[in-house]
């Protein structure tokens, strides 16, 4: 088996913290008006980027063998990132409020979402997956 390469580690820490961050920012200390600029502007996408790359990584590190398997590898992204969405949605009050206010934007928003996931993770395993 190959070992995970250093600088692939490193990108793995530095994205999970760094979404550390951004959620921390968004649940507790962004005004609302800071939520509505992310969402207007769609830059809450770069963040769900972030996250199918950081699950993409995860998965070469830990289950190599289902990286390379592209239906298993998809149907496995989808799962984690469909419930994440779900996550939101049953345990976040501000999503939540989104929805309740906006319901089609919000399936708007939850379908760009999960679209952004889909594209982190894949592209990664399409340009980087198999550099050593």
């Amino acid at each position: 088996m190959k070992t995970f390469p250093r600088w692939k580690q490193q990108l793995l820490v530095f994205i999970g913290l760094a979404l550390a961050v951004f959620t921390v920012y968004i649940q507790w200390f962004s005004p609302v008006d800071t939520l509505r600029t992310l969402g207007a502007t769609q830059i809450d996408k770069l963040a769900h980027i972030a996250g199918g790359l950081f699950i993409a990584l995860l998965v070469e590190w830990r289950y190599p063998n289902l990286l390379r398997d592209l239906p298993r590898f998809l149907a496995f992204l989808a799962l984690v990132i469909i419930s994440w969405e779900a996550f939101e949605f049953f345990f976040d009050a501000k999503t939540r409020f989104f929805y309740d206010t906006y319901p089609l934007l919000w399936r708007l928003d939850a379908a760009g979402d999960i679209t952004a996931g889909f594209l982190g993770a894949y592209g990664y395993r399409v340009f980087a997956a198999r550099r050593q």
